[in-house]
């Protein structure tokens, strides 16, 4: 499947690149259309030219209004749920869906043959209908991605997908040749003959799996696309048939609606995503942070030592606050609490900037730093050590800690043997104290 994707990514890109090629050298085909020649000449009537072309100007405005909005939402989204992949590419998807639909209304109006007459025109009458195609035939594509990534995992629907890529893929490929316009018309006929493959998998998959059950995500899609699959229906009807020029009025009417309820339906369902993500994010934090003091708590600590590659420059901190118990039994938890509180923020001053903070017990606290020197660490232990001692004097009861540290190496190897080290230096430095006041 991993190879499969790679092999349809490789042909899109290929396509693309050459696309754009053919359209900057000049060197596109004359391609078949139903789109009559333009009368515009170097300087048409600019009021009888909004008119003709109000819709086209209009749909492509909106779409590219929405397909921006949609795609930065789903971006903003992302960043704000620790990178979920589904929201962006959901929005993404539609995003570009919509400004290809636009793209291709615009294309497959007579709105850009003002730009093509003229000596300094900007591109010929082929070029625009080279992009009418290709926006119409990366359409399927893009939305195709949008139900997988809205988890429509229809092998049947899904499978045309490589259908559509291999289709534009040899389209792009065959206009580097330059054949005769009769020719390419094969690709239309294949192309919708692909549409509606897709259109009748949709229904039977509608009718079997769908209408009866009770994912409201679903059957808001594929009522969306059954509508859409209406107009697209009329649209071919026209196309085929001497009213010709109702084609792209109906297949962009169709897009209209089709982005509008594509649009509400995503935006409910990354909303939802958002809360779940949100919420599962907030179940987590807890799971990891010390409800006392705001730092991480002994899970993330031990999350930490499996996680952790111990080499030379890899140190743990250990520090007990001494003499806690017999501040709760004399003066009451409240001020046992107060403590606690102090050595936490104390400890996340001096230590945030170069390691990362913990509370593993009662009166133990865990600071884990990487790539750091002896030097730097002694550094940050006195300035915490003389903030608290500064503090002392207006603050009872006084604070304060035992502490012990240890370097990875020198056979310390592993994060249970560096926090042995560091938690048998921490009690030798409690009893070397206790002897002191003794």
């Amino acid at each position: 499947m991993r190879s499969y994707n790679l092999i349809k990514k490789l042909m899109l890109a290929i396509a693309m690149i050459t696309a754009v090629i053919l359209i900057v050298t000049g060197r596109v085909p004359e391609l078949p259309t139903s789109k009559p020649e333009s009368s515009y000449s170097v300087s048409p009537s600019i009021s009888a030219y909004l008119i003709e072309n109000i819709f086209a100007i209009g749909a492509f405005t909106v779409s590219l209004i929405i397909g921006i909005a949609i795609s930065v939402y789903g971006i903003s989204m992302h960043r704000h749920t620790s990178g979920s992949k589904d929201i962006d590419k959901i929005c993404l998807s539609l995003g570009i869906f919509t400004f290809l639909s636009g793209v291709w209304i615009l294309t497959d109006s007579r709105t850009l043959e003002i730009f093509t007459y003229g000596k300094n025109r900007i591109f010929t009458r082929d070029a625009v209908i080279f992009i009418s195609y290709i926006s119409i035939m990366l359409m399927p594509i893009v939305f195709l991605a949008f139900l997988r990534h809205m988890n429509v995992n229809n092998k049947v629907i899904l499978a045309t997908d490589g259908l559509f890529h291999l289709v534009f893929f040899s389209f792009i490929t065959f206009c580097t040749f330059h054949l005769s316009k009769n020719f390419y018309f094969g690709f239309l006929l294949i192309f919708h003959l692909l549409l509606c493959v897709l259109i009748v998998s949709g229904i039977v998959f509608y009718f079997r799996n769908i209408r009866y059950g009770s994912d409201r995500k679903l059957k808001s899609i594929f009522h969306s696309i059954i509508l859409f699959m209406v107009f697209s229906s009329a649209a071919l009807i026209t196309f085929f048939s001497e009213s010709k020029t109702l084609y792209s009025l109906i297949y962009g009417a169709g897009f209209f609606v089709l982005n509008i309820n594509l649009l509400k339906i995503s935006l409910r369902e990354t909303l939802l995503m958002y809360k779940k993500l949100s919420k599962a994010e907030f179940y987590k934090l807890m799971a990891y942070t010390d409800s006392l003091t705001g730092i991480e708590n002994r899970n993330a600590f031990i999350k930490a030592q499996n996680e952790i590659k111990i080499d030379g420059n890899t140190s743990f901190i250990i520090i007990d606050i001494n003499e806690l118990k017999k501040v709760n039994d004399t003066l009451g938890h409240h001020y046992g609490d107060s403590l606690i509180h102090r050595a936490a923020v104390n400890l996340k001053e001096a230590f945030s900037p170069i390691g990362s903070c913990y509370r593993i017990g009662g009166d133990e606290f865990a600071v884990i730093c990487r790539n750091i020197s002896e030097t730097v660490l002694k550094k940050a232990l006195k300035n915490m050590l003389d903030k608290i001692e500064s503090e002392n004097a207006n603050i009872h009861p006084p604070l304060s800690l035992a502490y012990g540290y240890a370097f990875g190496g020198d056979g310390i190897n592993d994060a249970s043997a560096l926090f042995t080290a560091a938690d048998s230096a921490m009690y030798l430095n409690k009893k070397e104290r206790l002897s002191a006041i003794n």
